[in-house]
């Protein structure tokens, strides 16, 4: 059995986003690094696939720590969340 982290790619019919902790963002200290296009919610980010997506990937490889993840196609409705921007008053 592995011990990866598993990870929620959740589309839309005009995008996708990976859904991450908040605080692994934090651990990985990219919060910064993230662009308004991703969005978040109490604890997770909603991590856009042009960008940000990339960004979060490259820093957990060079962490030494492989990513996997389950995709979940179906519609959620992510872009209602505020922007990812807003996290930074907490």
């Amino acid at each position: 059995m592995s011990n990866r982290k598993k990870y929620l790619l959740f589309e839309s019919p005009r995008h996708s986003w990976l859904q991450v902790p908040i605080s692994e963002l934090k651990e990985l200290d990219i919060l910064e690094d993230i662009s308004p296009f991703s969005f978040r919610d109490e604890q997770f980010a909603y991590l856009e696939e042009d960008m940000d997506m990339g960004t979060f990937m490259m820093e957990r490889q060079a962490a030494g720590k492989p990513l996997d993840w389950e995709s979940e196609i179906d519609r959620h409705e992510v872009d209602v969340f505020p922007h990812l921007q807003s996290i930074r008053s907490i």
